[in-house]
């Protein structure tokens, strides 16, 4: 399987291809602590596009050197979806770059506070048009949390540069509520795979459902239907019911739900 950050390179490459133009990338690290930018430079001639990457590991060097609003981390806290989305905008300035990917999270196994669970992660996006964020929970170690929140943000930067080759210059457009994915995932027993789905459907704008044992898919599921009890009548009773045959074979597996969130968005410039 080739690795997310080849992936993004051969992007840029065909992104340069096209347009004469390479997209330049930065990255700014609370929590992962380097990791995204360690993981871009592995590959031979990213300094073609990798300007380079901060580890804002503080909150004051968050506010000192990203810009982050002090009032954004009195009442939201370092960690949240607006903190990220901060990080990634003065990323992309303080570094001066096309495409800048930002976290902020809970790695564990401390740091836990009420809504805010170990392996609590925010992901931010941020281009000259505007700035997405992604929420991510992670269910495993400090280590495990870490890898998988780098892996998450070059699977962000992946699809960005998908939809910017797709379309040929098509634009992250901050528009009046922006959509947001979230991905959250839960260790349950395989009995309770069904009942923990249907839950989790019920709660509304569930667009995929991953059950993943020893870290590899067992069921990939997308759901078109997109919110509720819509989306439940898509999983009608013969799927439910060969999910759970599948789920009882094991005896604890993961749960990998993608959510598609909106939020108030500001208005930006055009890409």
């Amino acid at each position: 399987m080739i690795e997310l950050e080849a992936e993004i390179a051969r992007l840029v490459q065909e992104y340069q291809a096209k347009t004469g133009k390479y997209l330049t990338i930065g990255a700014v690290e609370s929590a992962t602590g380097g990791r995204i930018g360690d993981r871009i430079t592995n590959v031979p001639g990213s300094s073609d596009y990798f300007k380079g990457s901060v580890v804002a590991y503080s909150s004051e060097v968050k506010i000192v050197l990203l810009g982050v609003k002090k009032a954004t981390i009195e009442n939201y806290g370092a960690v949240s979806e607006q903190t990220a989305r901060e990080m990634a905008r003065g990323g992309r300035e303080l570094l001066d770059v096309d495409v800048c990917i930002s976290d902020t999270g809970i790695a564990g196994p401390s740091g836990a506070s009420p809504g805010k669970p170990v392996g609590l992660f925010y992901l931010g996006l941020a281009t000259r048009g505007g700035a997405l964020t992604q929420k991510h929970v992670f269910p495993g170690n400090r280590e495990e949390n870490k890898r998988d929140a780098s892996e998450a943000a070059l699977k962000m930067l992946k699809q960005y540069f998908v939809g910017r080759i797709e379309d040929k210059g098509a634009k992250i457009k901050s528009e009046r509520r922006l959509r947001t994915m979230a991905t959250e995932k839960f260790t349950v027993d395989g009995s309770q795979v069904v009942e923990k789905i249907k839950e989790l459907i019920h709660q509304g704008n569930i667009r995929r459902v991953r059950l993943i044992h020893k870290g590899r898919p067992l069921i990939d599921i997308p759901l078109t239907a997109g919110v509720g009890v819509a989306a439940v009548t898509v999983l009608a009773a013969p799927v439910l019911a060969a999910l759970g045959a599948i789920a009882a074979l094991v005896t604890e597996c993961t749960l990998e739900v993608e959510r598609v969130e909106e939020t108030p968005g500001e208005k930006g410039e055009k890409q």
